[in-house]
């Protein structure tokens, strides 16, 4: 396929996604181009790669904001010096091993994507603009020491680098917000606690990490903390020392029970322990006053606390796949429930819900409920209700009454099954 562009005065953007591109011929006034997009492989690639270089040296280069070669075979992003308003490089999927410094110099430019590409090192200028910078599959076996001179970096995503230390000069990026170590071979240190301390979210999952180190409480900056996938069964008591905390995730781990150390933390909002082998949630729970969301889905839990109606802030509860035999009384009076999730339990019957005016979704299948909660009929804006294979002794004329509440959500565009 050939494409010819003729002289067109008011062209803003050139996308060429997913074509069986040739050869490009570039015919226009260049001047008004403000994107470019060439994602998705090229057929013949050197004459596509000369074609799109020889064209962005003819681009206005005070006109061009956002370069996209994702998905081609560039060994090398092209020379971008001069273009003063570009403000994001997206450059994934393509087989680039080094970067010239000058693509980064820009003052205006604000992202880089760079992921699965063949990428040993990689070197950064001095820059004020730079917030958000993904390298994920790459080979480059650390974090990049040049990354400090982004003195305005919010965002870094190194994910599946085979990366294992955590360096020192992290301490001194005030700026960063977000780093995210998925997937490397991270050995989490004393020194890696202090080195993250002024990072709001942390993610480190999929390391096989067996351990938190002691000064872990030293993390005071962290408000998210995901460390999902790994294979940890307990945590240091200075874990209760990261009072700033709001979300953590340890999703897919090894524990046996929910740490005493984690209901001491006062601001948390969500509370993820899914896919471990937990079998009591303690009373404790009910200190956790500002949390919203709850999921504890894939364990071994048997009874839900009382104390959990103490938690006037809580809006999701996902607890299927566990051994529940009954629902706490306390349910009812808490009103600010919107989403509730017992599927796969071993529940036989259920208080009446109608009590909770913003339920919206309720999943009751795979249980042993025998008395159907007629009252969940009466919630006004519930919008997602299963209650399938369950044992339900329902009448003929309950059928009906069923049947036609079905029809009426499914008209609605919601979903009842019964």
């Amino acid at each position: 396929m050939r494409f010819i562009f003729l002289l067109v005065f008011t062209l803003i953007s050139v996308n060429l996604r997913s074509q069986s591109i040739k050869t490009i011929d570039f015919r226009l006034n260049y001047d008004s181009i403000m994107k470019v997009e060439l994602a998705q492989r090229i057929k013949g690639k050197a004459m596509a790669r000369d074609s799109i270089l020889a064209y962005l040296s003819e681009v206005n280069r005070d006109s061009l904001i956002k370069l996209n070669i994702d998905d081609n075979y560039f060994s090398g992003l092209p020379d971008l010096s001069g273009f003063d308003k570009l403000k994001s490089i997206h450059a994934s999927n393509n087989l680039i091993t080094k970067i010239r410094k000058k693509n980064f110099k820009g003052d205006s430019l604000k992202e880089i994507v760079l992921s699965s590409n063949k990428l040993i090192k990689i070197r950064f200028t001095r820059n004020k603009s730079i917030t958000t910078v993904v390298l994920s599959h790459n080979k480059l076996g650390r974090i990049p020491r040049s990354i400090r001179k982004l003195r305005n970096l919010k965002t870094l995503t190194l994910t599946s680098n085979n990366i294992k230390k955590i360096p020192r000069f992290l301490r001194r990026m005030d700026s960063l917000e977000e780093i995210d170590l998925t997937g490397n071979e991270i050995v989490f240190k004393k020194s890696s606690a202090k080195n993250l301390s002024n990072i709001e979210a942390v993610l480190i999952v999929g390391n096989k990490l067996e351990k938190l180190p002691g000064n872990i409480g030293e993390m005071q900056g962290v408000k998210k903390l995901n460390l999902a996938k790994n294979n940890l069964s307990n945590l240091p008591e200075s874990f209760a020392q990261l009072t700033e905390l709001e979300h953590i995730i340890f999703y897919k781990n090894r524990f046996d029970h929910i740490p005493l150390s984690v209901f001491q933390l006062k601001n948390l909002k969500e509370l993820d322990f899914y896919y471990n082998q937990i079998e009591e949630i303690p009373v404790e729970i009910g200190d956790l006053t500002k949390l919203r969301q709850l999921f504890l889905s894939f364990n071994n839990i048997r009874v839900l606390p009382s104390s959990i109606m103490k938690l006037d802030s809580l809006k999701y509860i996902f607890i299927h796949h566990n051994e529940l035999m009954a629902l706490p009384g306390c349910l009812v009076n808490m009103p600010n429930l919107q989403r509730l999730d017992f599927s796969y339990n071993n529940l036989f019957q259920i208080p009446d819900l109608s009590s909770l005016p913003n339920l919206q979704d309720l999943d009751l299948h795979a249980n042993n409920i025998e008395e159907f909660p007629w009252g969940v009929l009466k919630i006004k804006d519930i919008k997602l209700f299963l209650i399938t294979e369950n044992p339900l002794l329902l009448n003929g004329d309950d059928r009906k009454i069923l049947t036609d509440f079905s029809d009426d959500m499914e008209k609605r565009g919601l979903k009842f099954a019964f």
